[in-house]
């Protein structure tokens, strides 16, 4: 099973992915971390501070691979999946995450702008059929990652809970034009 961790920088993916993998017992892939091991930046953005992956080739080779395993980053939502997980953060708490990294003001705009507009979430559901978002704003990674358990076992509460479109940040929409 290819479990995807995907949702916009700060919302908790890497401390998430890595007790899940640890309790699955499932390799954790981390999409950076394999980007570089496999030769797959094709450049830097500098205005951004981020890095260019080729997402085809990337996804090619995510398509090779038979373990059982969590892949985890930002793009892994552009990936084929058995099940994803987009994480999502309270815009206000994001702010203070991203702030606490030191990045650039229009880093962090630019990504609680795609925090509010659902934009991983929006990009896992076009590309596959599981998809559950999933407010981490309150919660602990383990606590997260007892929820994306039970999401894998069935349970019908917490499926309907992380249902896409259950998360809404509109109310802070006006933020994004002041």
């Amino acid at each position: 099973m290819k479990i995807m961790v995907s949702g916009t920088p700060g919302t908790g993916k890497t401390e998430v992915s890595a007790i899940l993998a640890e309790k699955l017992k499932y390799q954790l892939i981390k999409i950076n971390d394999f980007a570089y091991d496999n030769d797959l930046i094709v450049g830097q953005d500098e205005k951004r501070g981020s890095l260019l992956i080729d997402t085809t080739a990337l996804e090619s080779l995510i398509k090779k691979i038979k373990e059982d395993c969590v892949i985890e980053g930002h793009l892994a939502h552009f990936l084929k999946a058995n099940i994803v997980f987009v994480l999502r953060t309270n815009p206000d708490t994001l702010k203070k995450r991203l702030k606490k990294r030191n990045w650039l003001v229009d880093k962090i705009d630019e990504n609680l702008e795609a925090e509010i507009l659902d934009v991983c979430l929006q990009e896992a559901v076009d590309k596959n059929k599981n998809v559950y978002e999933i407010d981490t704003t309150k919660k602990t990674p383990t606590e997260t990652m007892k929820i994306i358990l039970k999401i894998i076992k069935k349970d019908k509460n917490e499926i309907k809970n992380a249902k896409p479109g259950n998360i809404s940040w509109n109310t802070h929409l006006n933020a994004l034009t002041e």
